[in-house]
Order: structure tokens, then C-alpha cells, then sequence
């Protein structure tokens, strides 16, 4: 499965390296860590997060 780097802004740039089958997956995959990530919370003071496009890190499959 090709990973994804993925940014999100919030008062504070958070990187997350995720693995996913598509962009949406790795962009849904960044926000789930991002929501469990403890350092969020310390950064969150009513900022809604900026999920930048995923940036892929491995080649990705040819469509069909």
C-alpha cells in the first residue's frame, strides 16, 4: 500500500506519514491521527484544522 505525507495545520504544522489506498484515504487516515494525538489537543484552542494534500511517498497503482 503506497504511504502518503500528510500536513495539517493547526496553530502548529503536524506531519503525518500514513499509508492508504488514495489521497482520501490518506487524508482520512491523517485526521484520525491527528485526532488521537495528544499534541493536538495542547494546539487546538478553537482552530479548525488545515488539512493540506496528501503528498505521496511511493509510487502510486496505474488506474485501470
Amino acid at each position: 500500500m503506497p504511504r502518503f505525507a500528510v500536513y495539517i495545520d493547526n496553530t502548529e504544522t503536524f506531519r503525518f506519514v500514513v499509508e492508504a489506498a488514495d489521497y482520501d484515504a490518506a487524508e482520512a487516515a491523517a485526521m484520525d491521527a491527528f485526532e488521537s494525538d495528544a499534541r493536538a489537543d495542547a494546539y487546538s484552542h478553537g482552530h479548525e484544522p488545515t488539512v493540506h494534500d496528501p503528498e505521496p511517498l511511493d509510487a502510486l497503482p496505474a488506474a485501470a
